[in-house]
């Protein structure tokens, strides 16, 4: 029992270790290379997630901003800067890149991709809360303006 116990704290102890990871990935890498017909991304770092960016599962409760709204409506994208992967309905189905016209409803879970200040802000928000969505609308602006400094050639989406 003593060894079992002690070779899961060291595995734990690798799997947290940046020094482990950044031995273990070029290994994984070049094995994949030559068996798999597939790229290797680093997703975490591709999205951001090592910085301020999330992903996070949204419960949508009644009185939430977003009950009731199409993703068309709320704006998410172009005003807040947030990116609705999906859906999962309260009924077990699920929306997969959802569009436009894809309402969110109470007892939906939304997965949501964006700044973990706007995300944990956007869960907590009430359905008549608009000046929070205004300001949100502004520091979205005030990013967009900043990375506009940092480099002229980026065109926002």
């Amino acid at each position: 029992m003593v060894i079992l116990v002690g070779a899961a704290f060291v595995l734990i102890a690798l799997a947290r270790s940046t020094w482990f990871d950044r031995l273990l990935t070029p290994a994984i890498k070049r094995v994949l290379d030559r068996t798999a017909s597939f790229e290797l991304r680093d997703y975490t770092r591709l999205l951001n997630l090592h910085r301020d960016y999330h992903v996070a599962d949204l419960a949508v409760s009644e009185d939430s901003w977003l009950a009731g709204e199409s993703l068309g409506e709320l704006q998410l994208r172009s005003e807040e800067g947030v990116v609705i992967l999906g859906i999962q309905r309260g009924d077990g189905t699920y929306v997969g890149a959802p569009a436009a016209e894809d309402e969110i409803t109470a007892g939906d879970t939304v997965i949501a991709y964006g700044r973990e200040e706007r995300l944990r802000e956007l869960v907590d928000r009430s359905a008549d809360d608009q000046q929070a969505h205004e300001d949100a609308k502004d520091d979205h602006r005030r990013l967009l303006a900043l990375e506009r400094r940092l480099d002229p050639e980026r065109d926002p989406v």
